[in-house]
C-alpha cells in the first residue's frame, strides 16, 4: 500500500498534466476490519501509510485520509471506551494527516475529538463528562459532545457538550452545572459551551470563557451563566 498510495498519485498527476488537488481520486483498501479510504497526496507516504495502517485495530471501523484532514471513526460503544484519544507524539499527527478528527458512538451519544497536533488533550476528563450526563438525556436523539483543538468559530481549544433538555422546554441549567463541575480545573480548555440537544428548531445554549482552569467572568449569558457557575462551583467543591 505504501507504493501504491506513494506513486499511484504522480502518476496521475503526470498523465492529467495537473496537480491532484484538481482531479477527483481515491484509494480504498480493507485492512482487517477496518476500511480505509484515501484521496490526499502526502509528502511522505512511506511513513504516513505505516502511520494510518498501525491504527487498523479491530475497534475501529474507518479510517478516511482527504484535504480535510484524517477521519477515524470507531466502532459504536454501550460504555465509553479507556485509552482511545490519540497520544501528542503519535506519528498519525504528522503535518501530511493534520488535522486528525477521531468519532465514536457511545450508546445514543456523539464523541468527536478533533485536534492540530499542539495541544494535549488528554487531560480533559471526556469520560466524566460522559458520565456526568444524566442518562435520561444521555438516551435522546440529537445529544454530543465535541472537543476541538482549534475551533473554528472561537479559535479556542473548546469543549462544547449538547446534551441538557430541548429547544423548546430551554436548558436545564442544574443538569449543565454537573457537567461544568467535571471540567473545573482543567487548564487545557478555554472554553465550554454547554446546550440543549441539537435540533433543526435550534438551540439554547450557555459559554464559558476558561484560563488556567478558572472560568473568566461569569459566562454568556451573564445571568444565566452565574447561576450555572455557582452551582458548578459548589459540586466540585463538595466532590474534592
Amino acid at each position: 500500500m505504501i507504493a501504491i498510495v506513494g506513486d499511484s498519485f504522480n502518476k496521475v498527476e503526470e498523465i492529467s498534466g495537473s496537480s491532484t488537488s484538481a482531479v477527483d481520486m481515491e484509494i480504498a483498501w480493507i485492512q482487517g476490519s477496518t476500511s480505509v479510504r484515501w484521496s490526499r497526496k502526502v509528502g511522505d507516504a512511506t511513513e504516513a501509510v505505516k502511520a494510518v495502517t498501525g491504527l487498523c485495530i479491530p475497534a475501529i471501523e474507518s479510517i478516511e485520509v482527504s484535504s480535510y484532514g484524517t477521519s477515524v471513526r470507531y466502532r459504536g460503544a454501550e460504555s465509553f471506551p479507556d485509552s482511545w484519544m490519540v497520544a501528542p507524539g503519535s506519528d498519525v499527527l504528522s503535518i501530511d494527516l493534520l488535522p486528525f478528527k477521531q468519532c465514536v458512538r457511545v450508546g445514543e451519544v456523539s464523541v468527536t475529538v478533533r485536534c492540530t497536533g499542539c495541544a494535549d488533550l488528554g487531560s480533559v476528563p471526556l469520560k466524566q463528562v460522559f458520565e456526568a450526563i444524566s442518562p435520561i438525556y444521555r438516551s435522546r436523539k440529537g445529544v454530543s459532545i465535541k472537543l476541538d483543538e482549534m475551533d473554528f468559530v472561537s479559535c479556542q481549544i473548546q469543549l462544547r457538550v449538547a446534551a441538557f433538555g430541548s429547544y423548546e422546554d430551554g436548558l436545564d441549567s442544574d443538569a449543565a452545572a454537573k457537567v461544568l463541575a467535571v471540567v473545573l480545573g482543567n487548564r487545557v480548555l478555554q472554553g465550554v459551551e454547554l446546550s440543549t440537544a441539537w435540533e433543526r428548531a435550534g438551540v439554547d445554549h450557555v459559554r464559558f470563557d476558561m484560563k488556567n482552569g478558572s472560568v473568566v467572568g461569569q459566562g454568556w449569558p451573564p445571568k444565566r451563566g452565574a447561576a450555572i457557575l455557582a452551582a458548578a462551583q459548589q459540586a466540585a467543591s463538595s466532590s474534592s
